[in-house]
């Protein structure tokens, strides 16, 4: 009975289809339980390494799982037996754990330079749950941090409050601390907020931070007419513990769990997916209630008429909304099928899209920015123009909308505005890269007024604040070479050559379409350095050293065709015409109709 529900529960159908790790971790939590059924059973050393396998794999997926570790190790000990063989078992039970976690931690030192079990943003999470402006439901900081914060802003504001350079781990413990402090001065109204959360862990309402659910479900009929809920599931559930709490130990044991899970998550907040993993934990005791409810009909149906009693009162409880939910109607659905769409370069249908959101909420966060953005990439300047200038109005600590206002004005050759409105960008945040790199076609278009020593220093400062801009440095570099300024030149393409991408857990745009970091990628933009120095090697009469730079290019992206030029020029320069000819021929071949190489 509870896999039939489990098969057809909409919840279930929906995260299943969705690239997320919640419907992994469902099964992986699923996992662990029947490992811990069978361990239960047979206390053997076999069975306790399987199930710290299966919670290593839960935790490593997510780390909340951590939370079952020690009632796993208490019951152990509770066990029968004598104290050797429990602690023989729980020895093997942790080596079982680490065996899948201790990679991960491995990886967390040689990559982060410090000590992390699995993940290191709890910190922030608990802040967002937890924030004075917090609801209890919106994955999002208080106003004055602004909207969908990255990893680098949360690292920002951390270090810039902190007045120094803090690894992963230590800003999660920033924004831990940070928390604490603000429960502490006002802690009845943590508490209050707490016992929402518990609340909506049982609510019959299905709520994400960044998906329209109701207007998903409403357009399939799969989920839309599909009677199963959680407040009917959660209602036959209360039923079977109330029939069954003394008589089964495995009611009472899921019931534990629980309430270990609900408790840990409202320490956050809540969302659906979070609920997602103990799902069916709920659809086990749900078929146990449907199975007492026949049973006791079977034998005498007055026994049938308190635990309905105790079901319908759960039923009121989960169904009727006895805390009010935030108000309001969320865009972020919108937003996503306009900004996919935007990505994949179908900017007039994601107009549409984009739309919509203005018009349901013109003051939601970067709303305006997005549709602004759009009407550039069309070509409208002015209708993009104005609704940046919207967006600065409306979030003024927001830097995304000058940067925009900026490469707006260099479109309109006017690169004095153009810097002043990239100042006040860099000034809130001074990490972004972009803005860094408006700055510098900015610099560079007034040749007059800016000289190549301030475009140099002004490359060696963003170097500096965006880690691993290899391609803010490539561009910087040809400004440098465009106004003969070798010298500078070399040294920024030196760094540019010797720039390692971050590491994927620390980069936010990891998976997106385009992810500069993949090594693919990586290496073209590192071929291009090597080829730009090569370039400038040449130009210094450096002949050697802009033949091995060139050589290198090649490696790392063999149809970069500039590469080739350079080093059929290198060994041109050296007298080596054997080697030039023998680089033409085979690049003629490879390349037979590139205009550079005719």
């Amino acid at each position: 009975v509870a896999s039939l529900i489990q098969a057809l529960y909409p919840v279930v159908l929906y995260f299943e289809s969705e690239l997320l790790l919640d419907a992994l971790f469902m099964f992986l939590m699923e996992l662990s339980f029947y490992r811990f059924i069978i361990w239960h059973e047979s206390h053997n050393a076999k069975n306790s390494l399987w199930l710290g396998i299966s919670l290593g794999l839960a935790a490593i997926t997510r780390p909340i799982m951590l939370i079952f570790i020690l009632p796993v190790l208490i019951f152990a000990f509770l066990k029968n037996g004598d104290i050797a063989s429990r602690l023989k078992n729980s020895a093997i039970l942790l080596g079982g754990l680490f065996l899948l976690i201790l990679p991960i931690t491995i990886r967390n030192a040689v990559v982060g330079h410090e000590l992390v079990l699995v993940a290191a943003q709890s910190g922030i999470n608990f802040y967002i749950g937890n924030n004075a402006s917090a609801d209890g439901l919106s994955a999002v900081m208080p106003d004055r941090y602004g909207y969908d914060l990255r990893i680098k802003e949360i690292t920002h504001i951390a270090e810039s409050e902190s007045g120094k350079k803090l690894t992963p781990g230590e800003v999660s413990e920033f924004w831990s601390q940070k928390t604490l402090i603000e429960i502490r001065e006002r802690p009845m109204e943590t508490l209050a907020l707490f016992l929402k959360k518990l609340y909506f862990n049982v609510l019959n309402r299905e709520i994400s931070n960044n998906r329209n659910l109701g207007d998903f479900f409403s357009r399939n009929i799969l989920l839309n007419l599909n009677p199963l809920s959680f407040g009917l599931v959660f209602a036959l559930a209360v039923m079977a513990v109330f029939t069954g709490w003394r008589s089964h130990w495995g009611i009472r044991t899921i019931v534990i769990s629980l309430l270990i899970y609900v408790f840990a998550v409202a320490l956050y907040f809540f969302a659906s997916r979070f609920r997602l993993p103990v799902l069916p934990l709920y659809f086990i005791l749900a078929a146990a209630g449907i199975e007492s409810l026949v049973s006791r009909w079977n034998a005498s149906r007055r026994s049938v008429v308190t635990p309905i009693i105790v079901a319908a009162s759960a039923a009121v409880f989960s169904f009727a909304p006895m805390v009010a939910l935030p108000k309001g109607t969320g865009t972020q659905h919108l937003t996503l099928q306009g900004l996919n769409l935007y990505a994949q370069g179908a900017y007039e249908p994601a107009l549409k899209f984009l739309r919509q959101a203005v018009q349901i909420n013109s003051s939601f966060p970067e709303n305006n920015l997005n549709l602004g953005a759009c009407y550039l990439r069309l070509g409208q300047t002015d209708s993009a123009l104005s609704y940046f200038e919207k967006e600065k109005n409306l979030h003024p600590d927001r830097a995304l909308s000058s940067a925009n206002i900026a490469s707006i004005y260099l479109l309109k050759n006017q690169p004095e505005n153009a810097l002043n409105e990239i100042h006040r960008a860099l000034e809130l945040t001074p990490y972004l890269e972009l803005s860094h790199l408006i700055r510098i076609r900015a610099a560079s278009e007034l040749e007059k007024f800016i000289s190549v020593d301030s475009i140099y220093n002004l490359t060696l400062l963003a170097h500096n604040q965006c880690e691993h801009a290899i391609s803010f440095l490539n561009y910087s570099a040809t400004v440098l070479t465009n106004r003969n300024a070798l010298k500078q030149a070399e040294r920024i393409l030196q760094m540019a050559t010797v720039t390692e991408p971050a590491a994927i857990e620390i980069y936010d745009e990891a998976f997106t379409a385009n992810y500069p970091m993949l090594r693919q990628n990586w290496n073209k933009d590192k071929a291009l350095a090597n080829y730009q120095l090569g370039f400038v090697y040449g130009l210094q009469g450096k002949f050697d050293a802009s033949i091995a730079a060139s050589r290198k290019a090649i490696s790392l992206d063999s149809n970069l065709v500039e590469a080739h030029i350079n080093l059929i020029n290198g060994y041109n320069s050296i007298g080596e015409f054997t080697k030039a000819d023998s680089v033409r021929s085979l690049a003629q071949i490879r390349f037979p109709n590139n205009p550079l190489l005719k």
